[in-house]
């Protein structure tokens, strides 16, 4: 005959490890949106500067003006870059942690793959400011545009 007490103990081991996959299975998710949008925002941001650049080389043929912009799109390609390189330490990371699920006595591998994911995360919230400098850098370059139109006359 059972214990009680065991079987009661097990549940509560079983309703935690169930309530750990959930919240893990959560986190993942929104971490990996986080990841998405920021890599969505740099990557579309250095796109439309990519075009914008052709527009005002074909057009307006102004030194200060393209550097300018051309400062903004580089922030974004660092931004998109991180994106990408967050991935992959995300991918490190629940490398790692699956090694460390499988064997609990490697404490040092499960600190290793909560340290890559702070790191990723910390580089998450770094692609996130790359793009407000980014977006904040072109718009001082944009205010440039009226005076490089105004002094060609048209």
């Amino acid at each position: 005959m059972e214990d009680p007490m065991y079987k009661h103990e097990m549940r509560v081991w079983e309703n935690n490890q169930a309530f750990a996959r959930t919240f893990f299975g959560a986190t993942s998710s929104a971490g990996q949106g986080a990841l998405k949008g920021m890599l969505l925002i740099n990557g579309g941001a250095s796109v439309a500067m990519l075009a914008f650049i052709g527009n005002i080389y074909n057009n307006i043929h102004s030194p200060e003006l393209l550097h300018a912009i051309s400062k903004s799109m580089m922030i974004f390609v660092w931004g998109t870059f991180l994106g990408a390189f967050a991935f992959a330490i995300v991918y490190l990371s629940e490398y790692f942690g699956s090694i460390a699920f499988e064997d609990t006595k490697k404490s040092k591998t499960r600190a290793f793959s909560l340290f890559l994911n702070y790191l990723s995360w910390v580089i998450v919230v770094l692609g996130y400011l790359l793009f407000l400098w980014g977006a904040y850098n072109a718009s001082g370059a944009f205010e440039l545009i009226n005076p490089v139109i105004l002094s060609r006359g048209t």
